[in-house]
């Protein structure tokens, strides 16, 4: 029984012997591998200051700012060959609604703008298949529906150009986050050994933090510039749907004038 306790013993002071080194042997350690970097910062050449050494410089954060920006640029040229007259209205699509209304043709009309991309197209389409399925329907209701479905086509536009706007929102953000997790880096490698910090052991960290912070905004300052150019092409756009839109409702009030009148001298 003794030799067990004995035994026991010898092992709980040879547990805690070990136990009592391992904190200055971690220590050490740590402090071996300051050292190491430290010497490595000072006898190290200049660091290669090329873009692609700068994203990788920037840590995980540049992957979605890397997405974000290819998405941009396309989108910013989709804008552009969205955006413009001729996709809301032609001069030809003018010409052929007011041929049609001289004729008093709103089936030819109607079978004409189904064929048509323009955003004017799908009000007439939309308005005059109820004009002529209902021809009794009231102007005022036609009216209606014809500043419904200009909305709906305005709303579109616009939610088109509130894309930039998330962007130039977001991008921000993940500089933003890049930079806290570059200064925990730097935080982190402070907290290893206080007492012999160097420069260039925080270079990392900090160098994470700054380009990240820069990757943000140099997506998301031209993400809202150009926000702001297509917000106003865009109201430019709906505005001059809504012009074109009131002279066809014009048109479509003067021929149920006439037609109402007609029927009157007819009685």
């Amino acid at each position: 029984m003794k030799r067990k306790n004995g035994f026991f013993l010898a092992v709980c002071l040879a547990a805690t012997l070990v136990a009592a080194t391992i904190p200055e042997a971690y220590a050490q350690s740590v402090t071996e591998a300051i050292k190491e970097v430290a010497a490595d910062a000072a006898a190290s050449k200049p660091q290669d200051q090329s873009l692609l050494a700068l994203i990788q410089k920037g840590g995980w954060c540049m992957v979605p700012l890397g997405a974000l920006s290819a998405f941009t640029v396309g989108y910013v040229f989709y804008c552009f060959l969205s955006l413009r007259r001729n996709a809301v209205v032609t001069s030809d699509f003018l010409s052929a609604i007011e041929a049609y209304l001289q004729k008093r043709d709103l089936l030819g009309l109607v079978a004409h703008s189904t064929k048509q991309p323009e955003s004017l197209a799908r009000i007439v389409q939309t308005t005059l298949q109820f004009a002529t399925r209902n021809p009794s329907a009231k102007f005022a209701l036609l009216k209606e529906i014809a500043e419904t479905e200009g909305s709906r086509q305005a709303s579109r536009m616009f939610q088109q150009v509130s894309y930039l706007y998330d962007i130039g929102v977001v991008a921000p953000m993940f500089g933003l986050a890049g930079t806290v997790t570059g200064m925990i880096t730097s935080f982190n490698v402070i907290g290893l050994d206080p007492s012999n910090i160097r420069p260039a052991m925080l270079a990392n960290g900090v160098a994470e933090a700054l380009i990240a912070t820069a990757a943000g905004l140099v997506i998301g300052i031209p993400a809202m510039v150009f926000y702001s150019f297509f917000k106003g092409r865009a109201q430019f756009l709906a505005a001059e749907l809504e012009a074109q839109s009131t002279s066809l409702l014009a048109h479509l009030e003067v021929q149920q004038d006439k037609q109402d009148n007609s029927n009157l001298l007819s009685k």
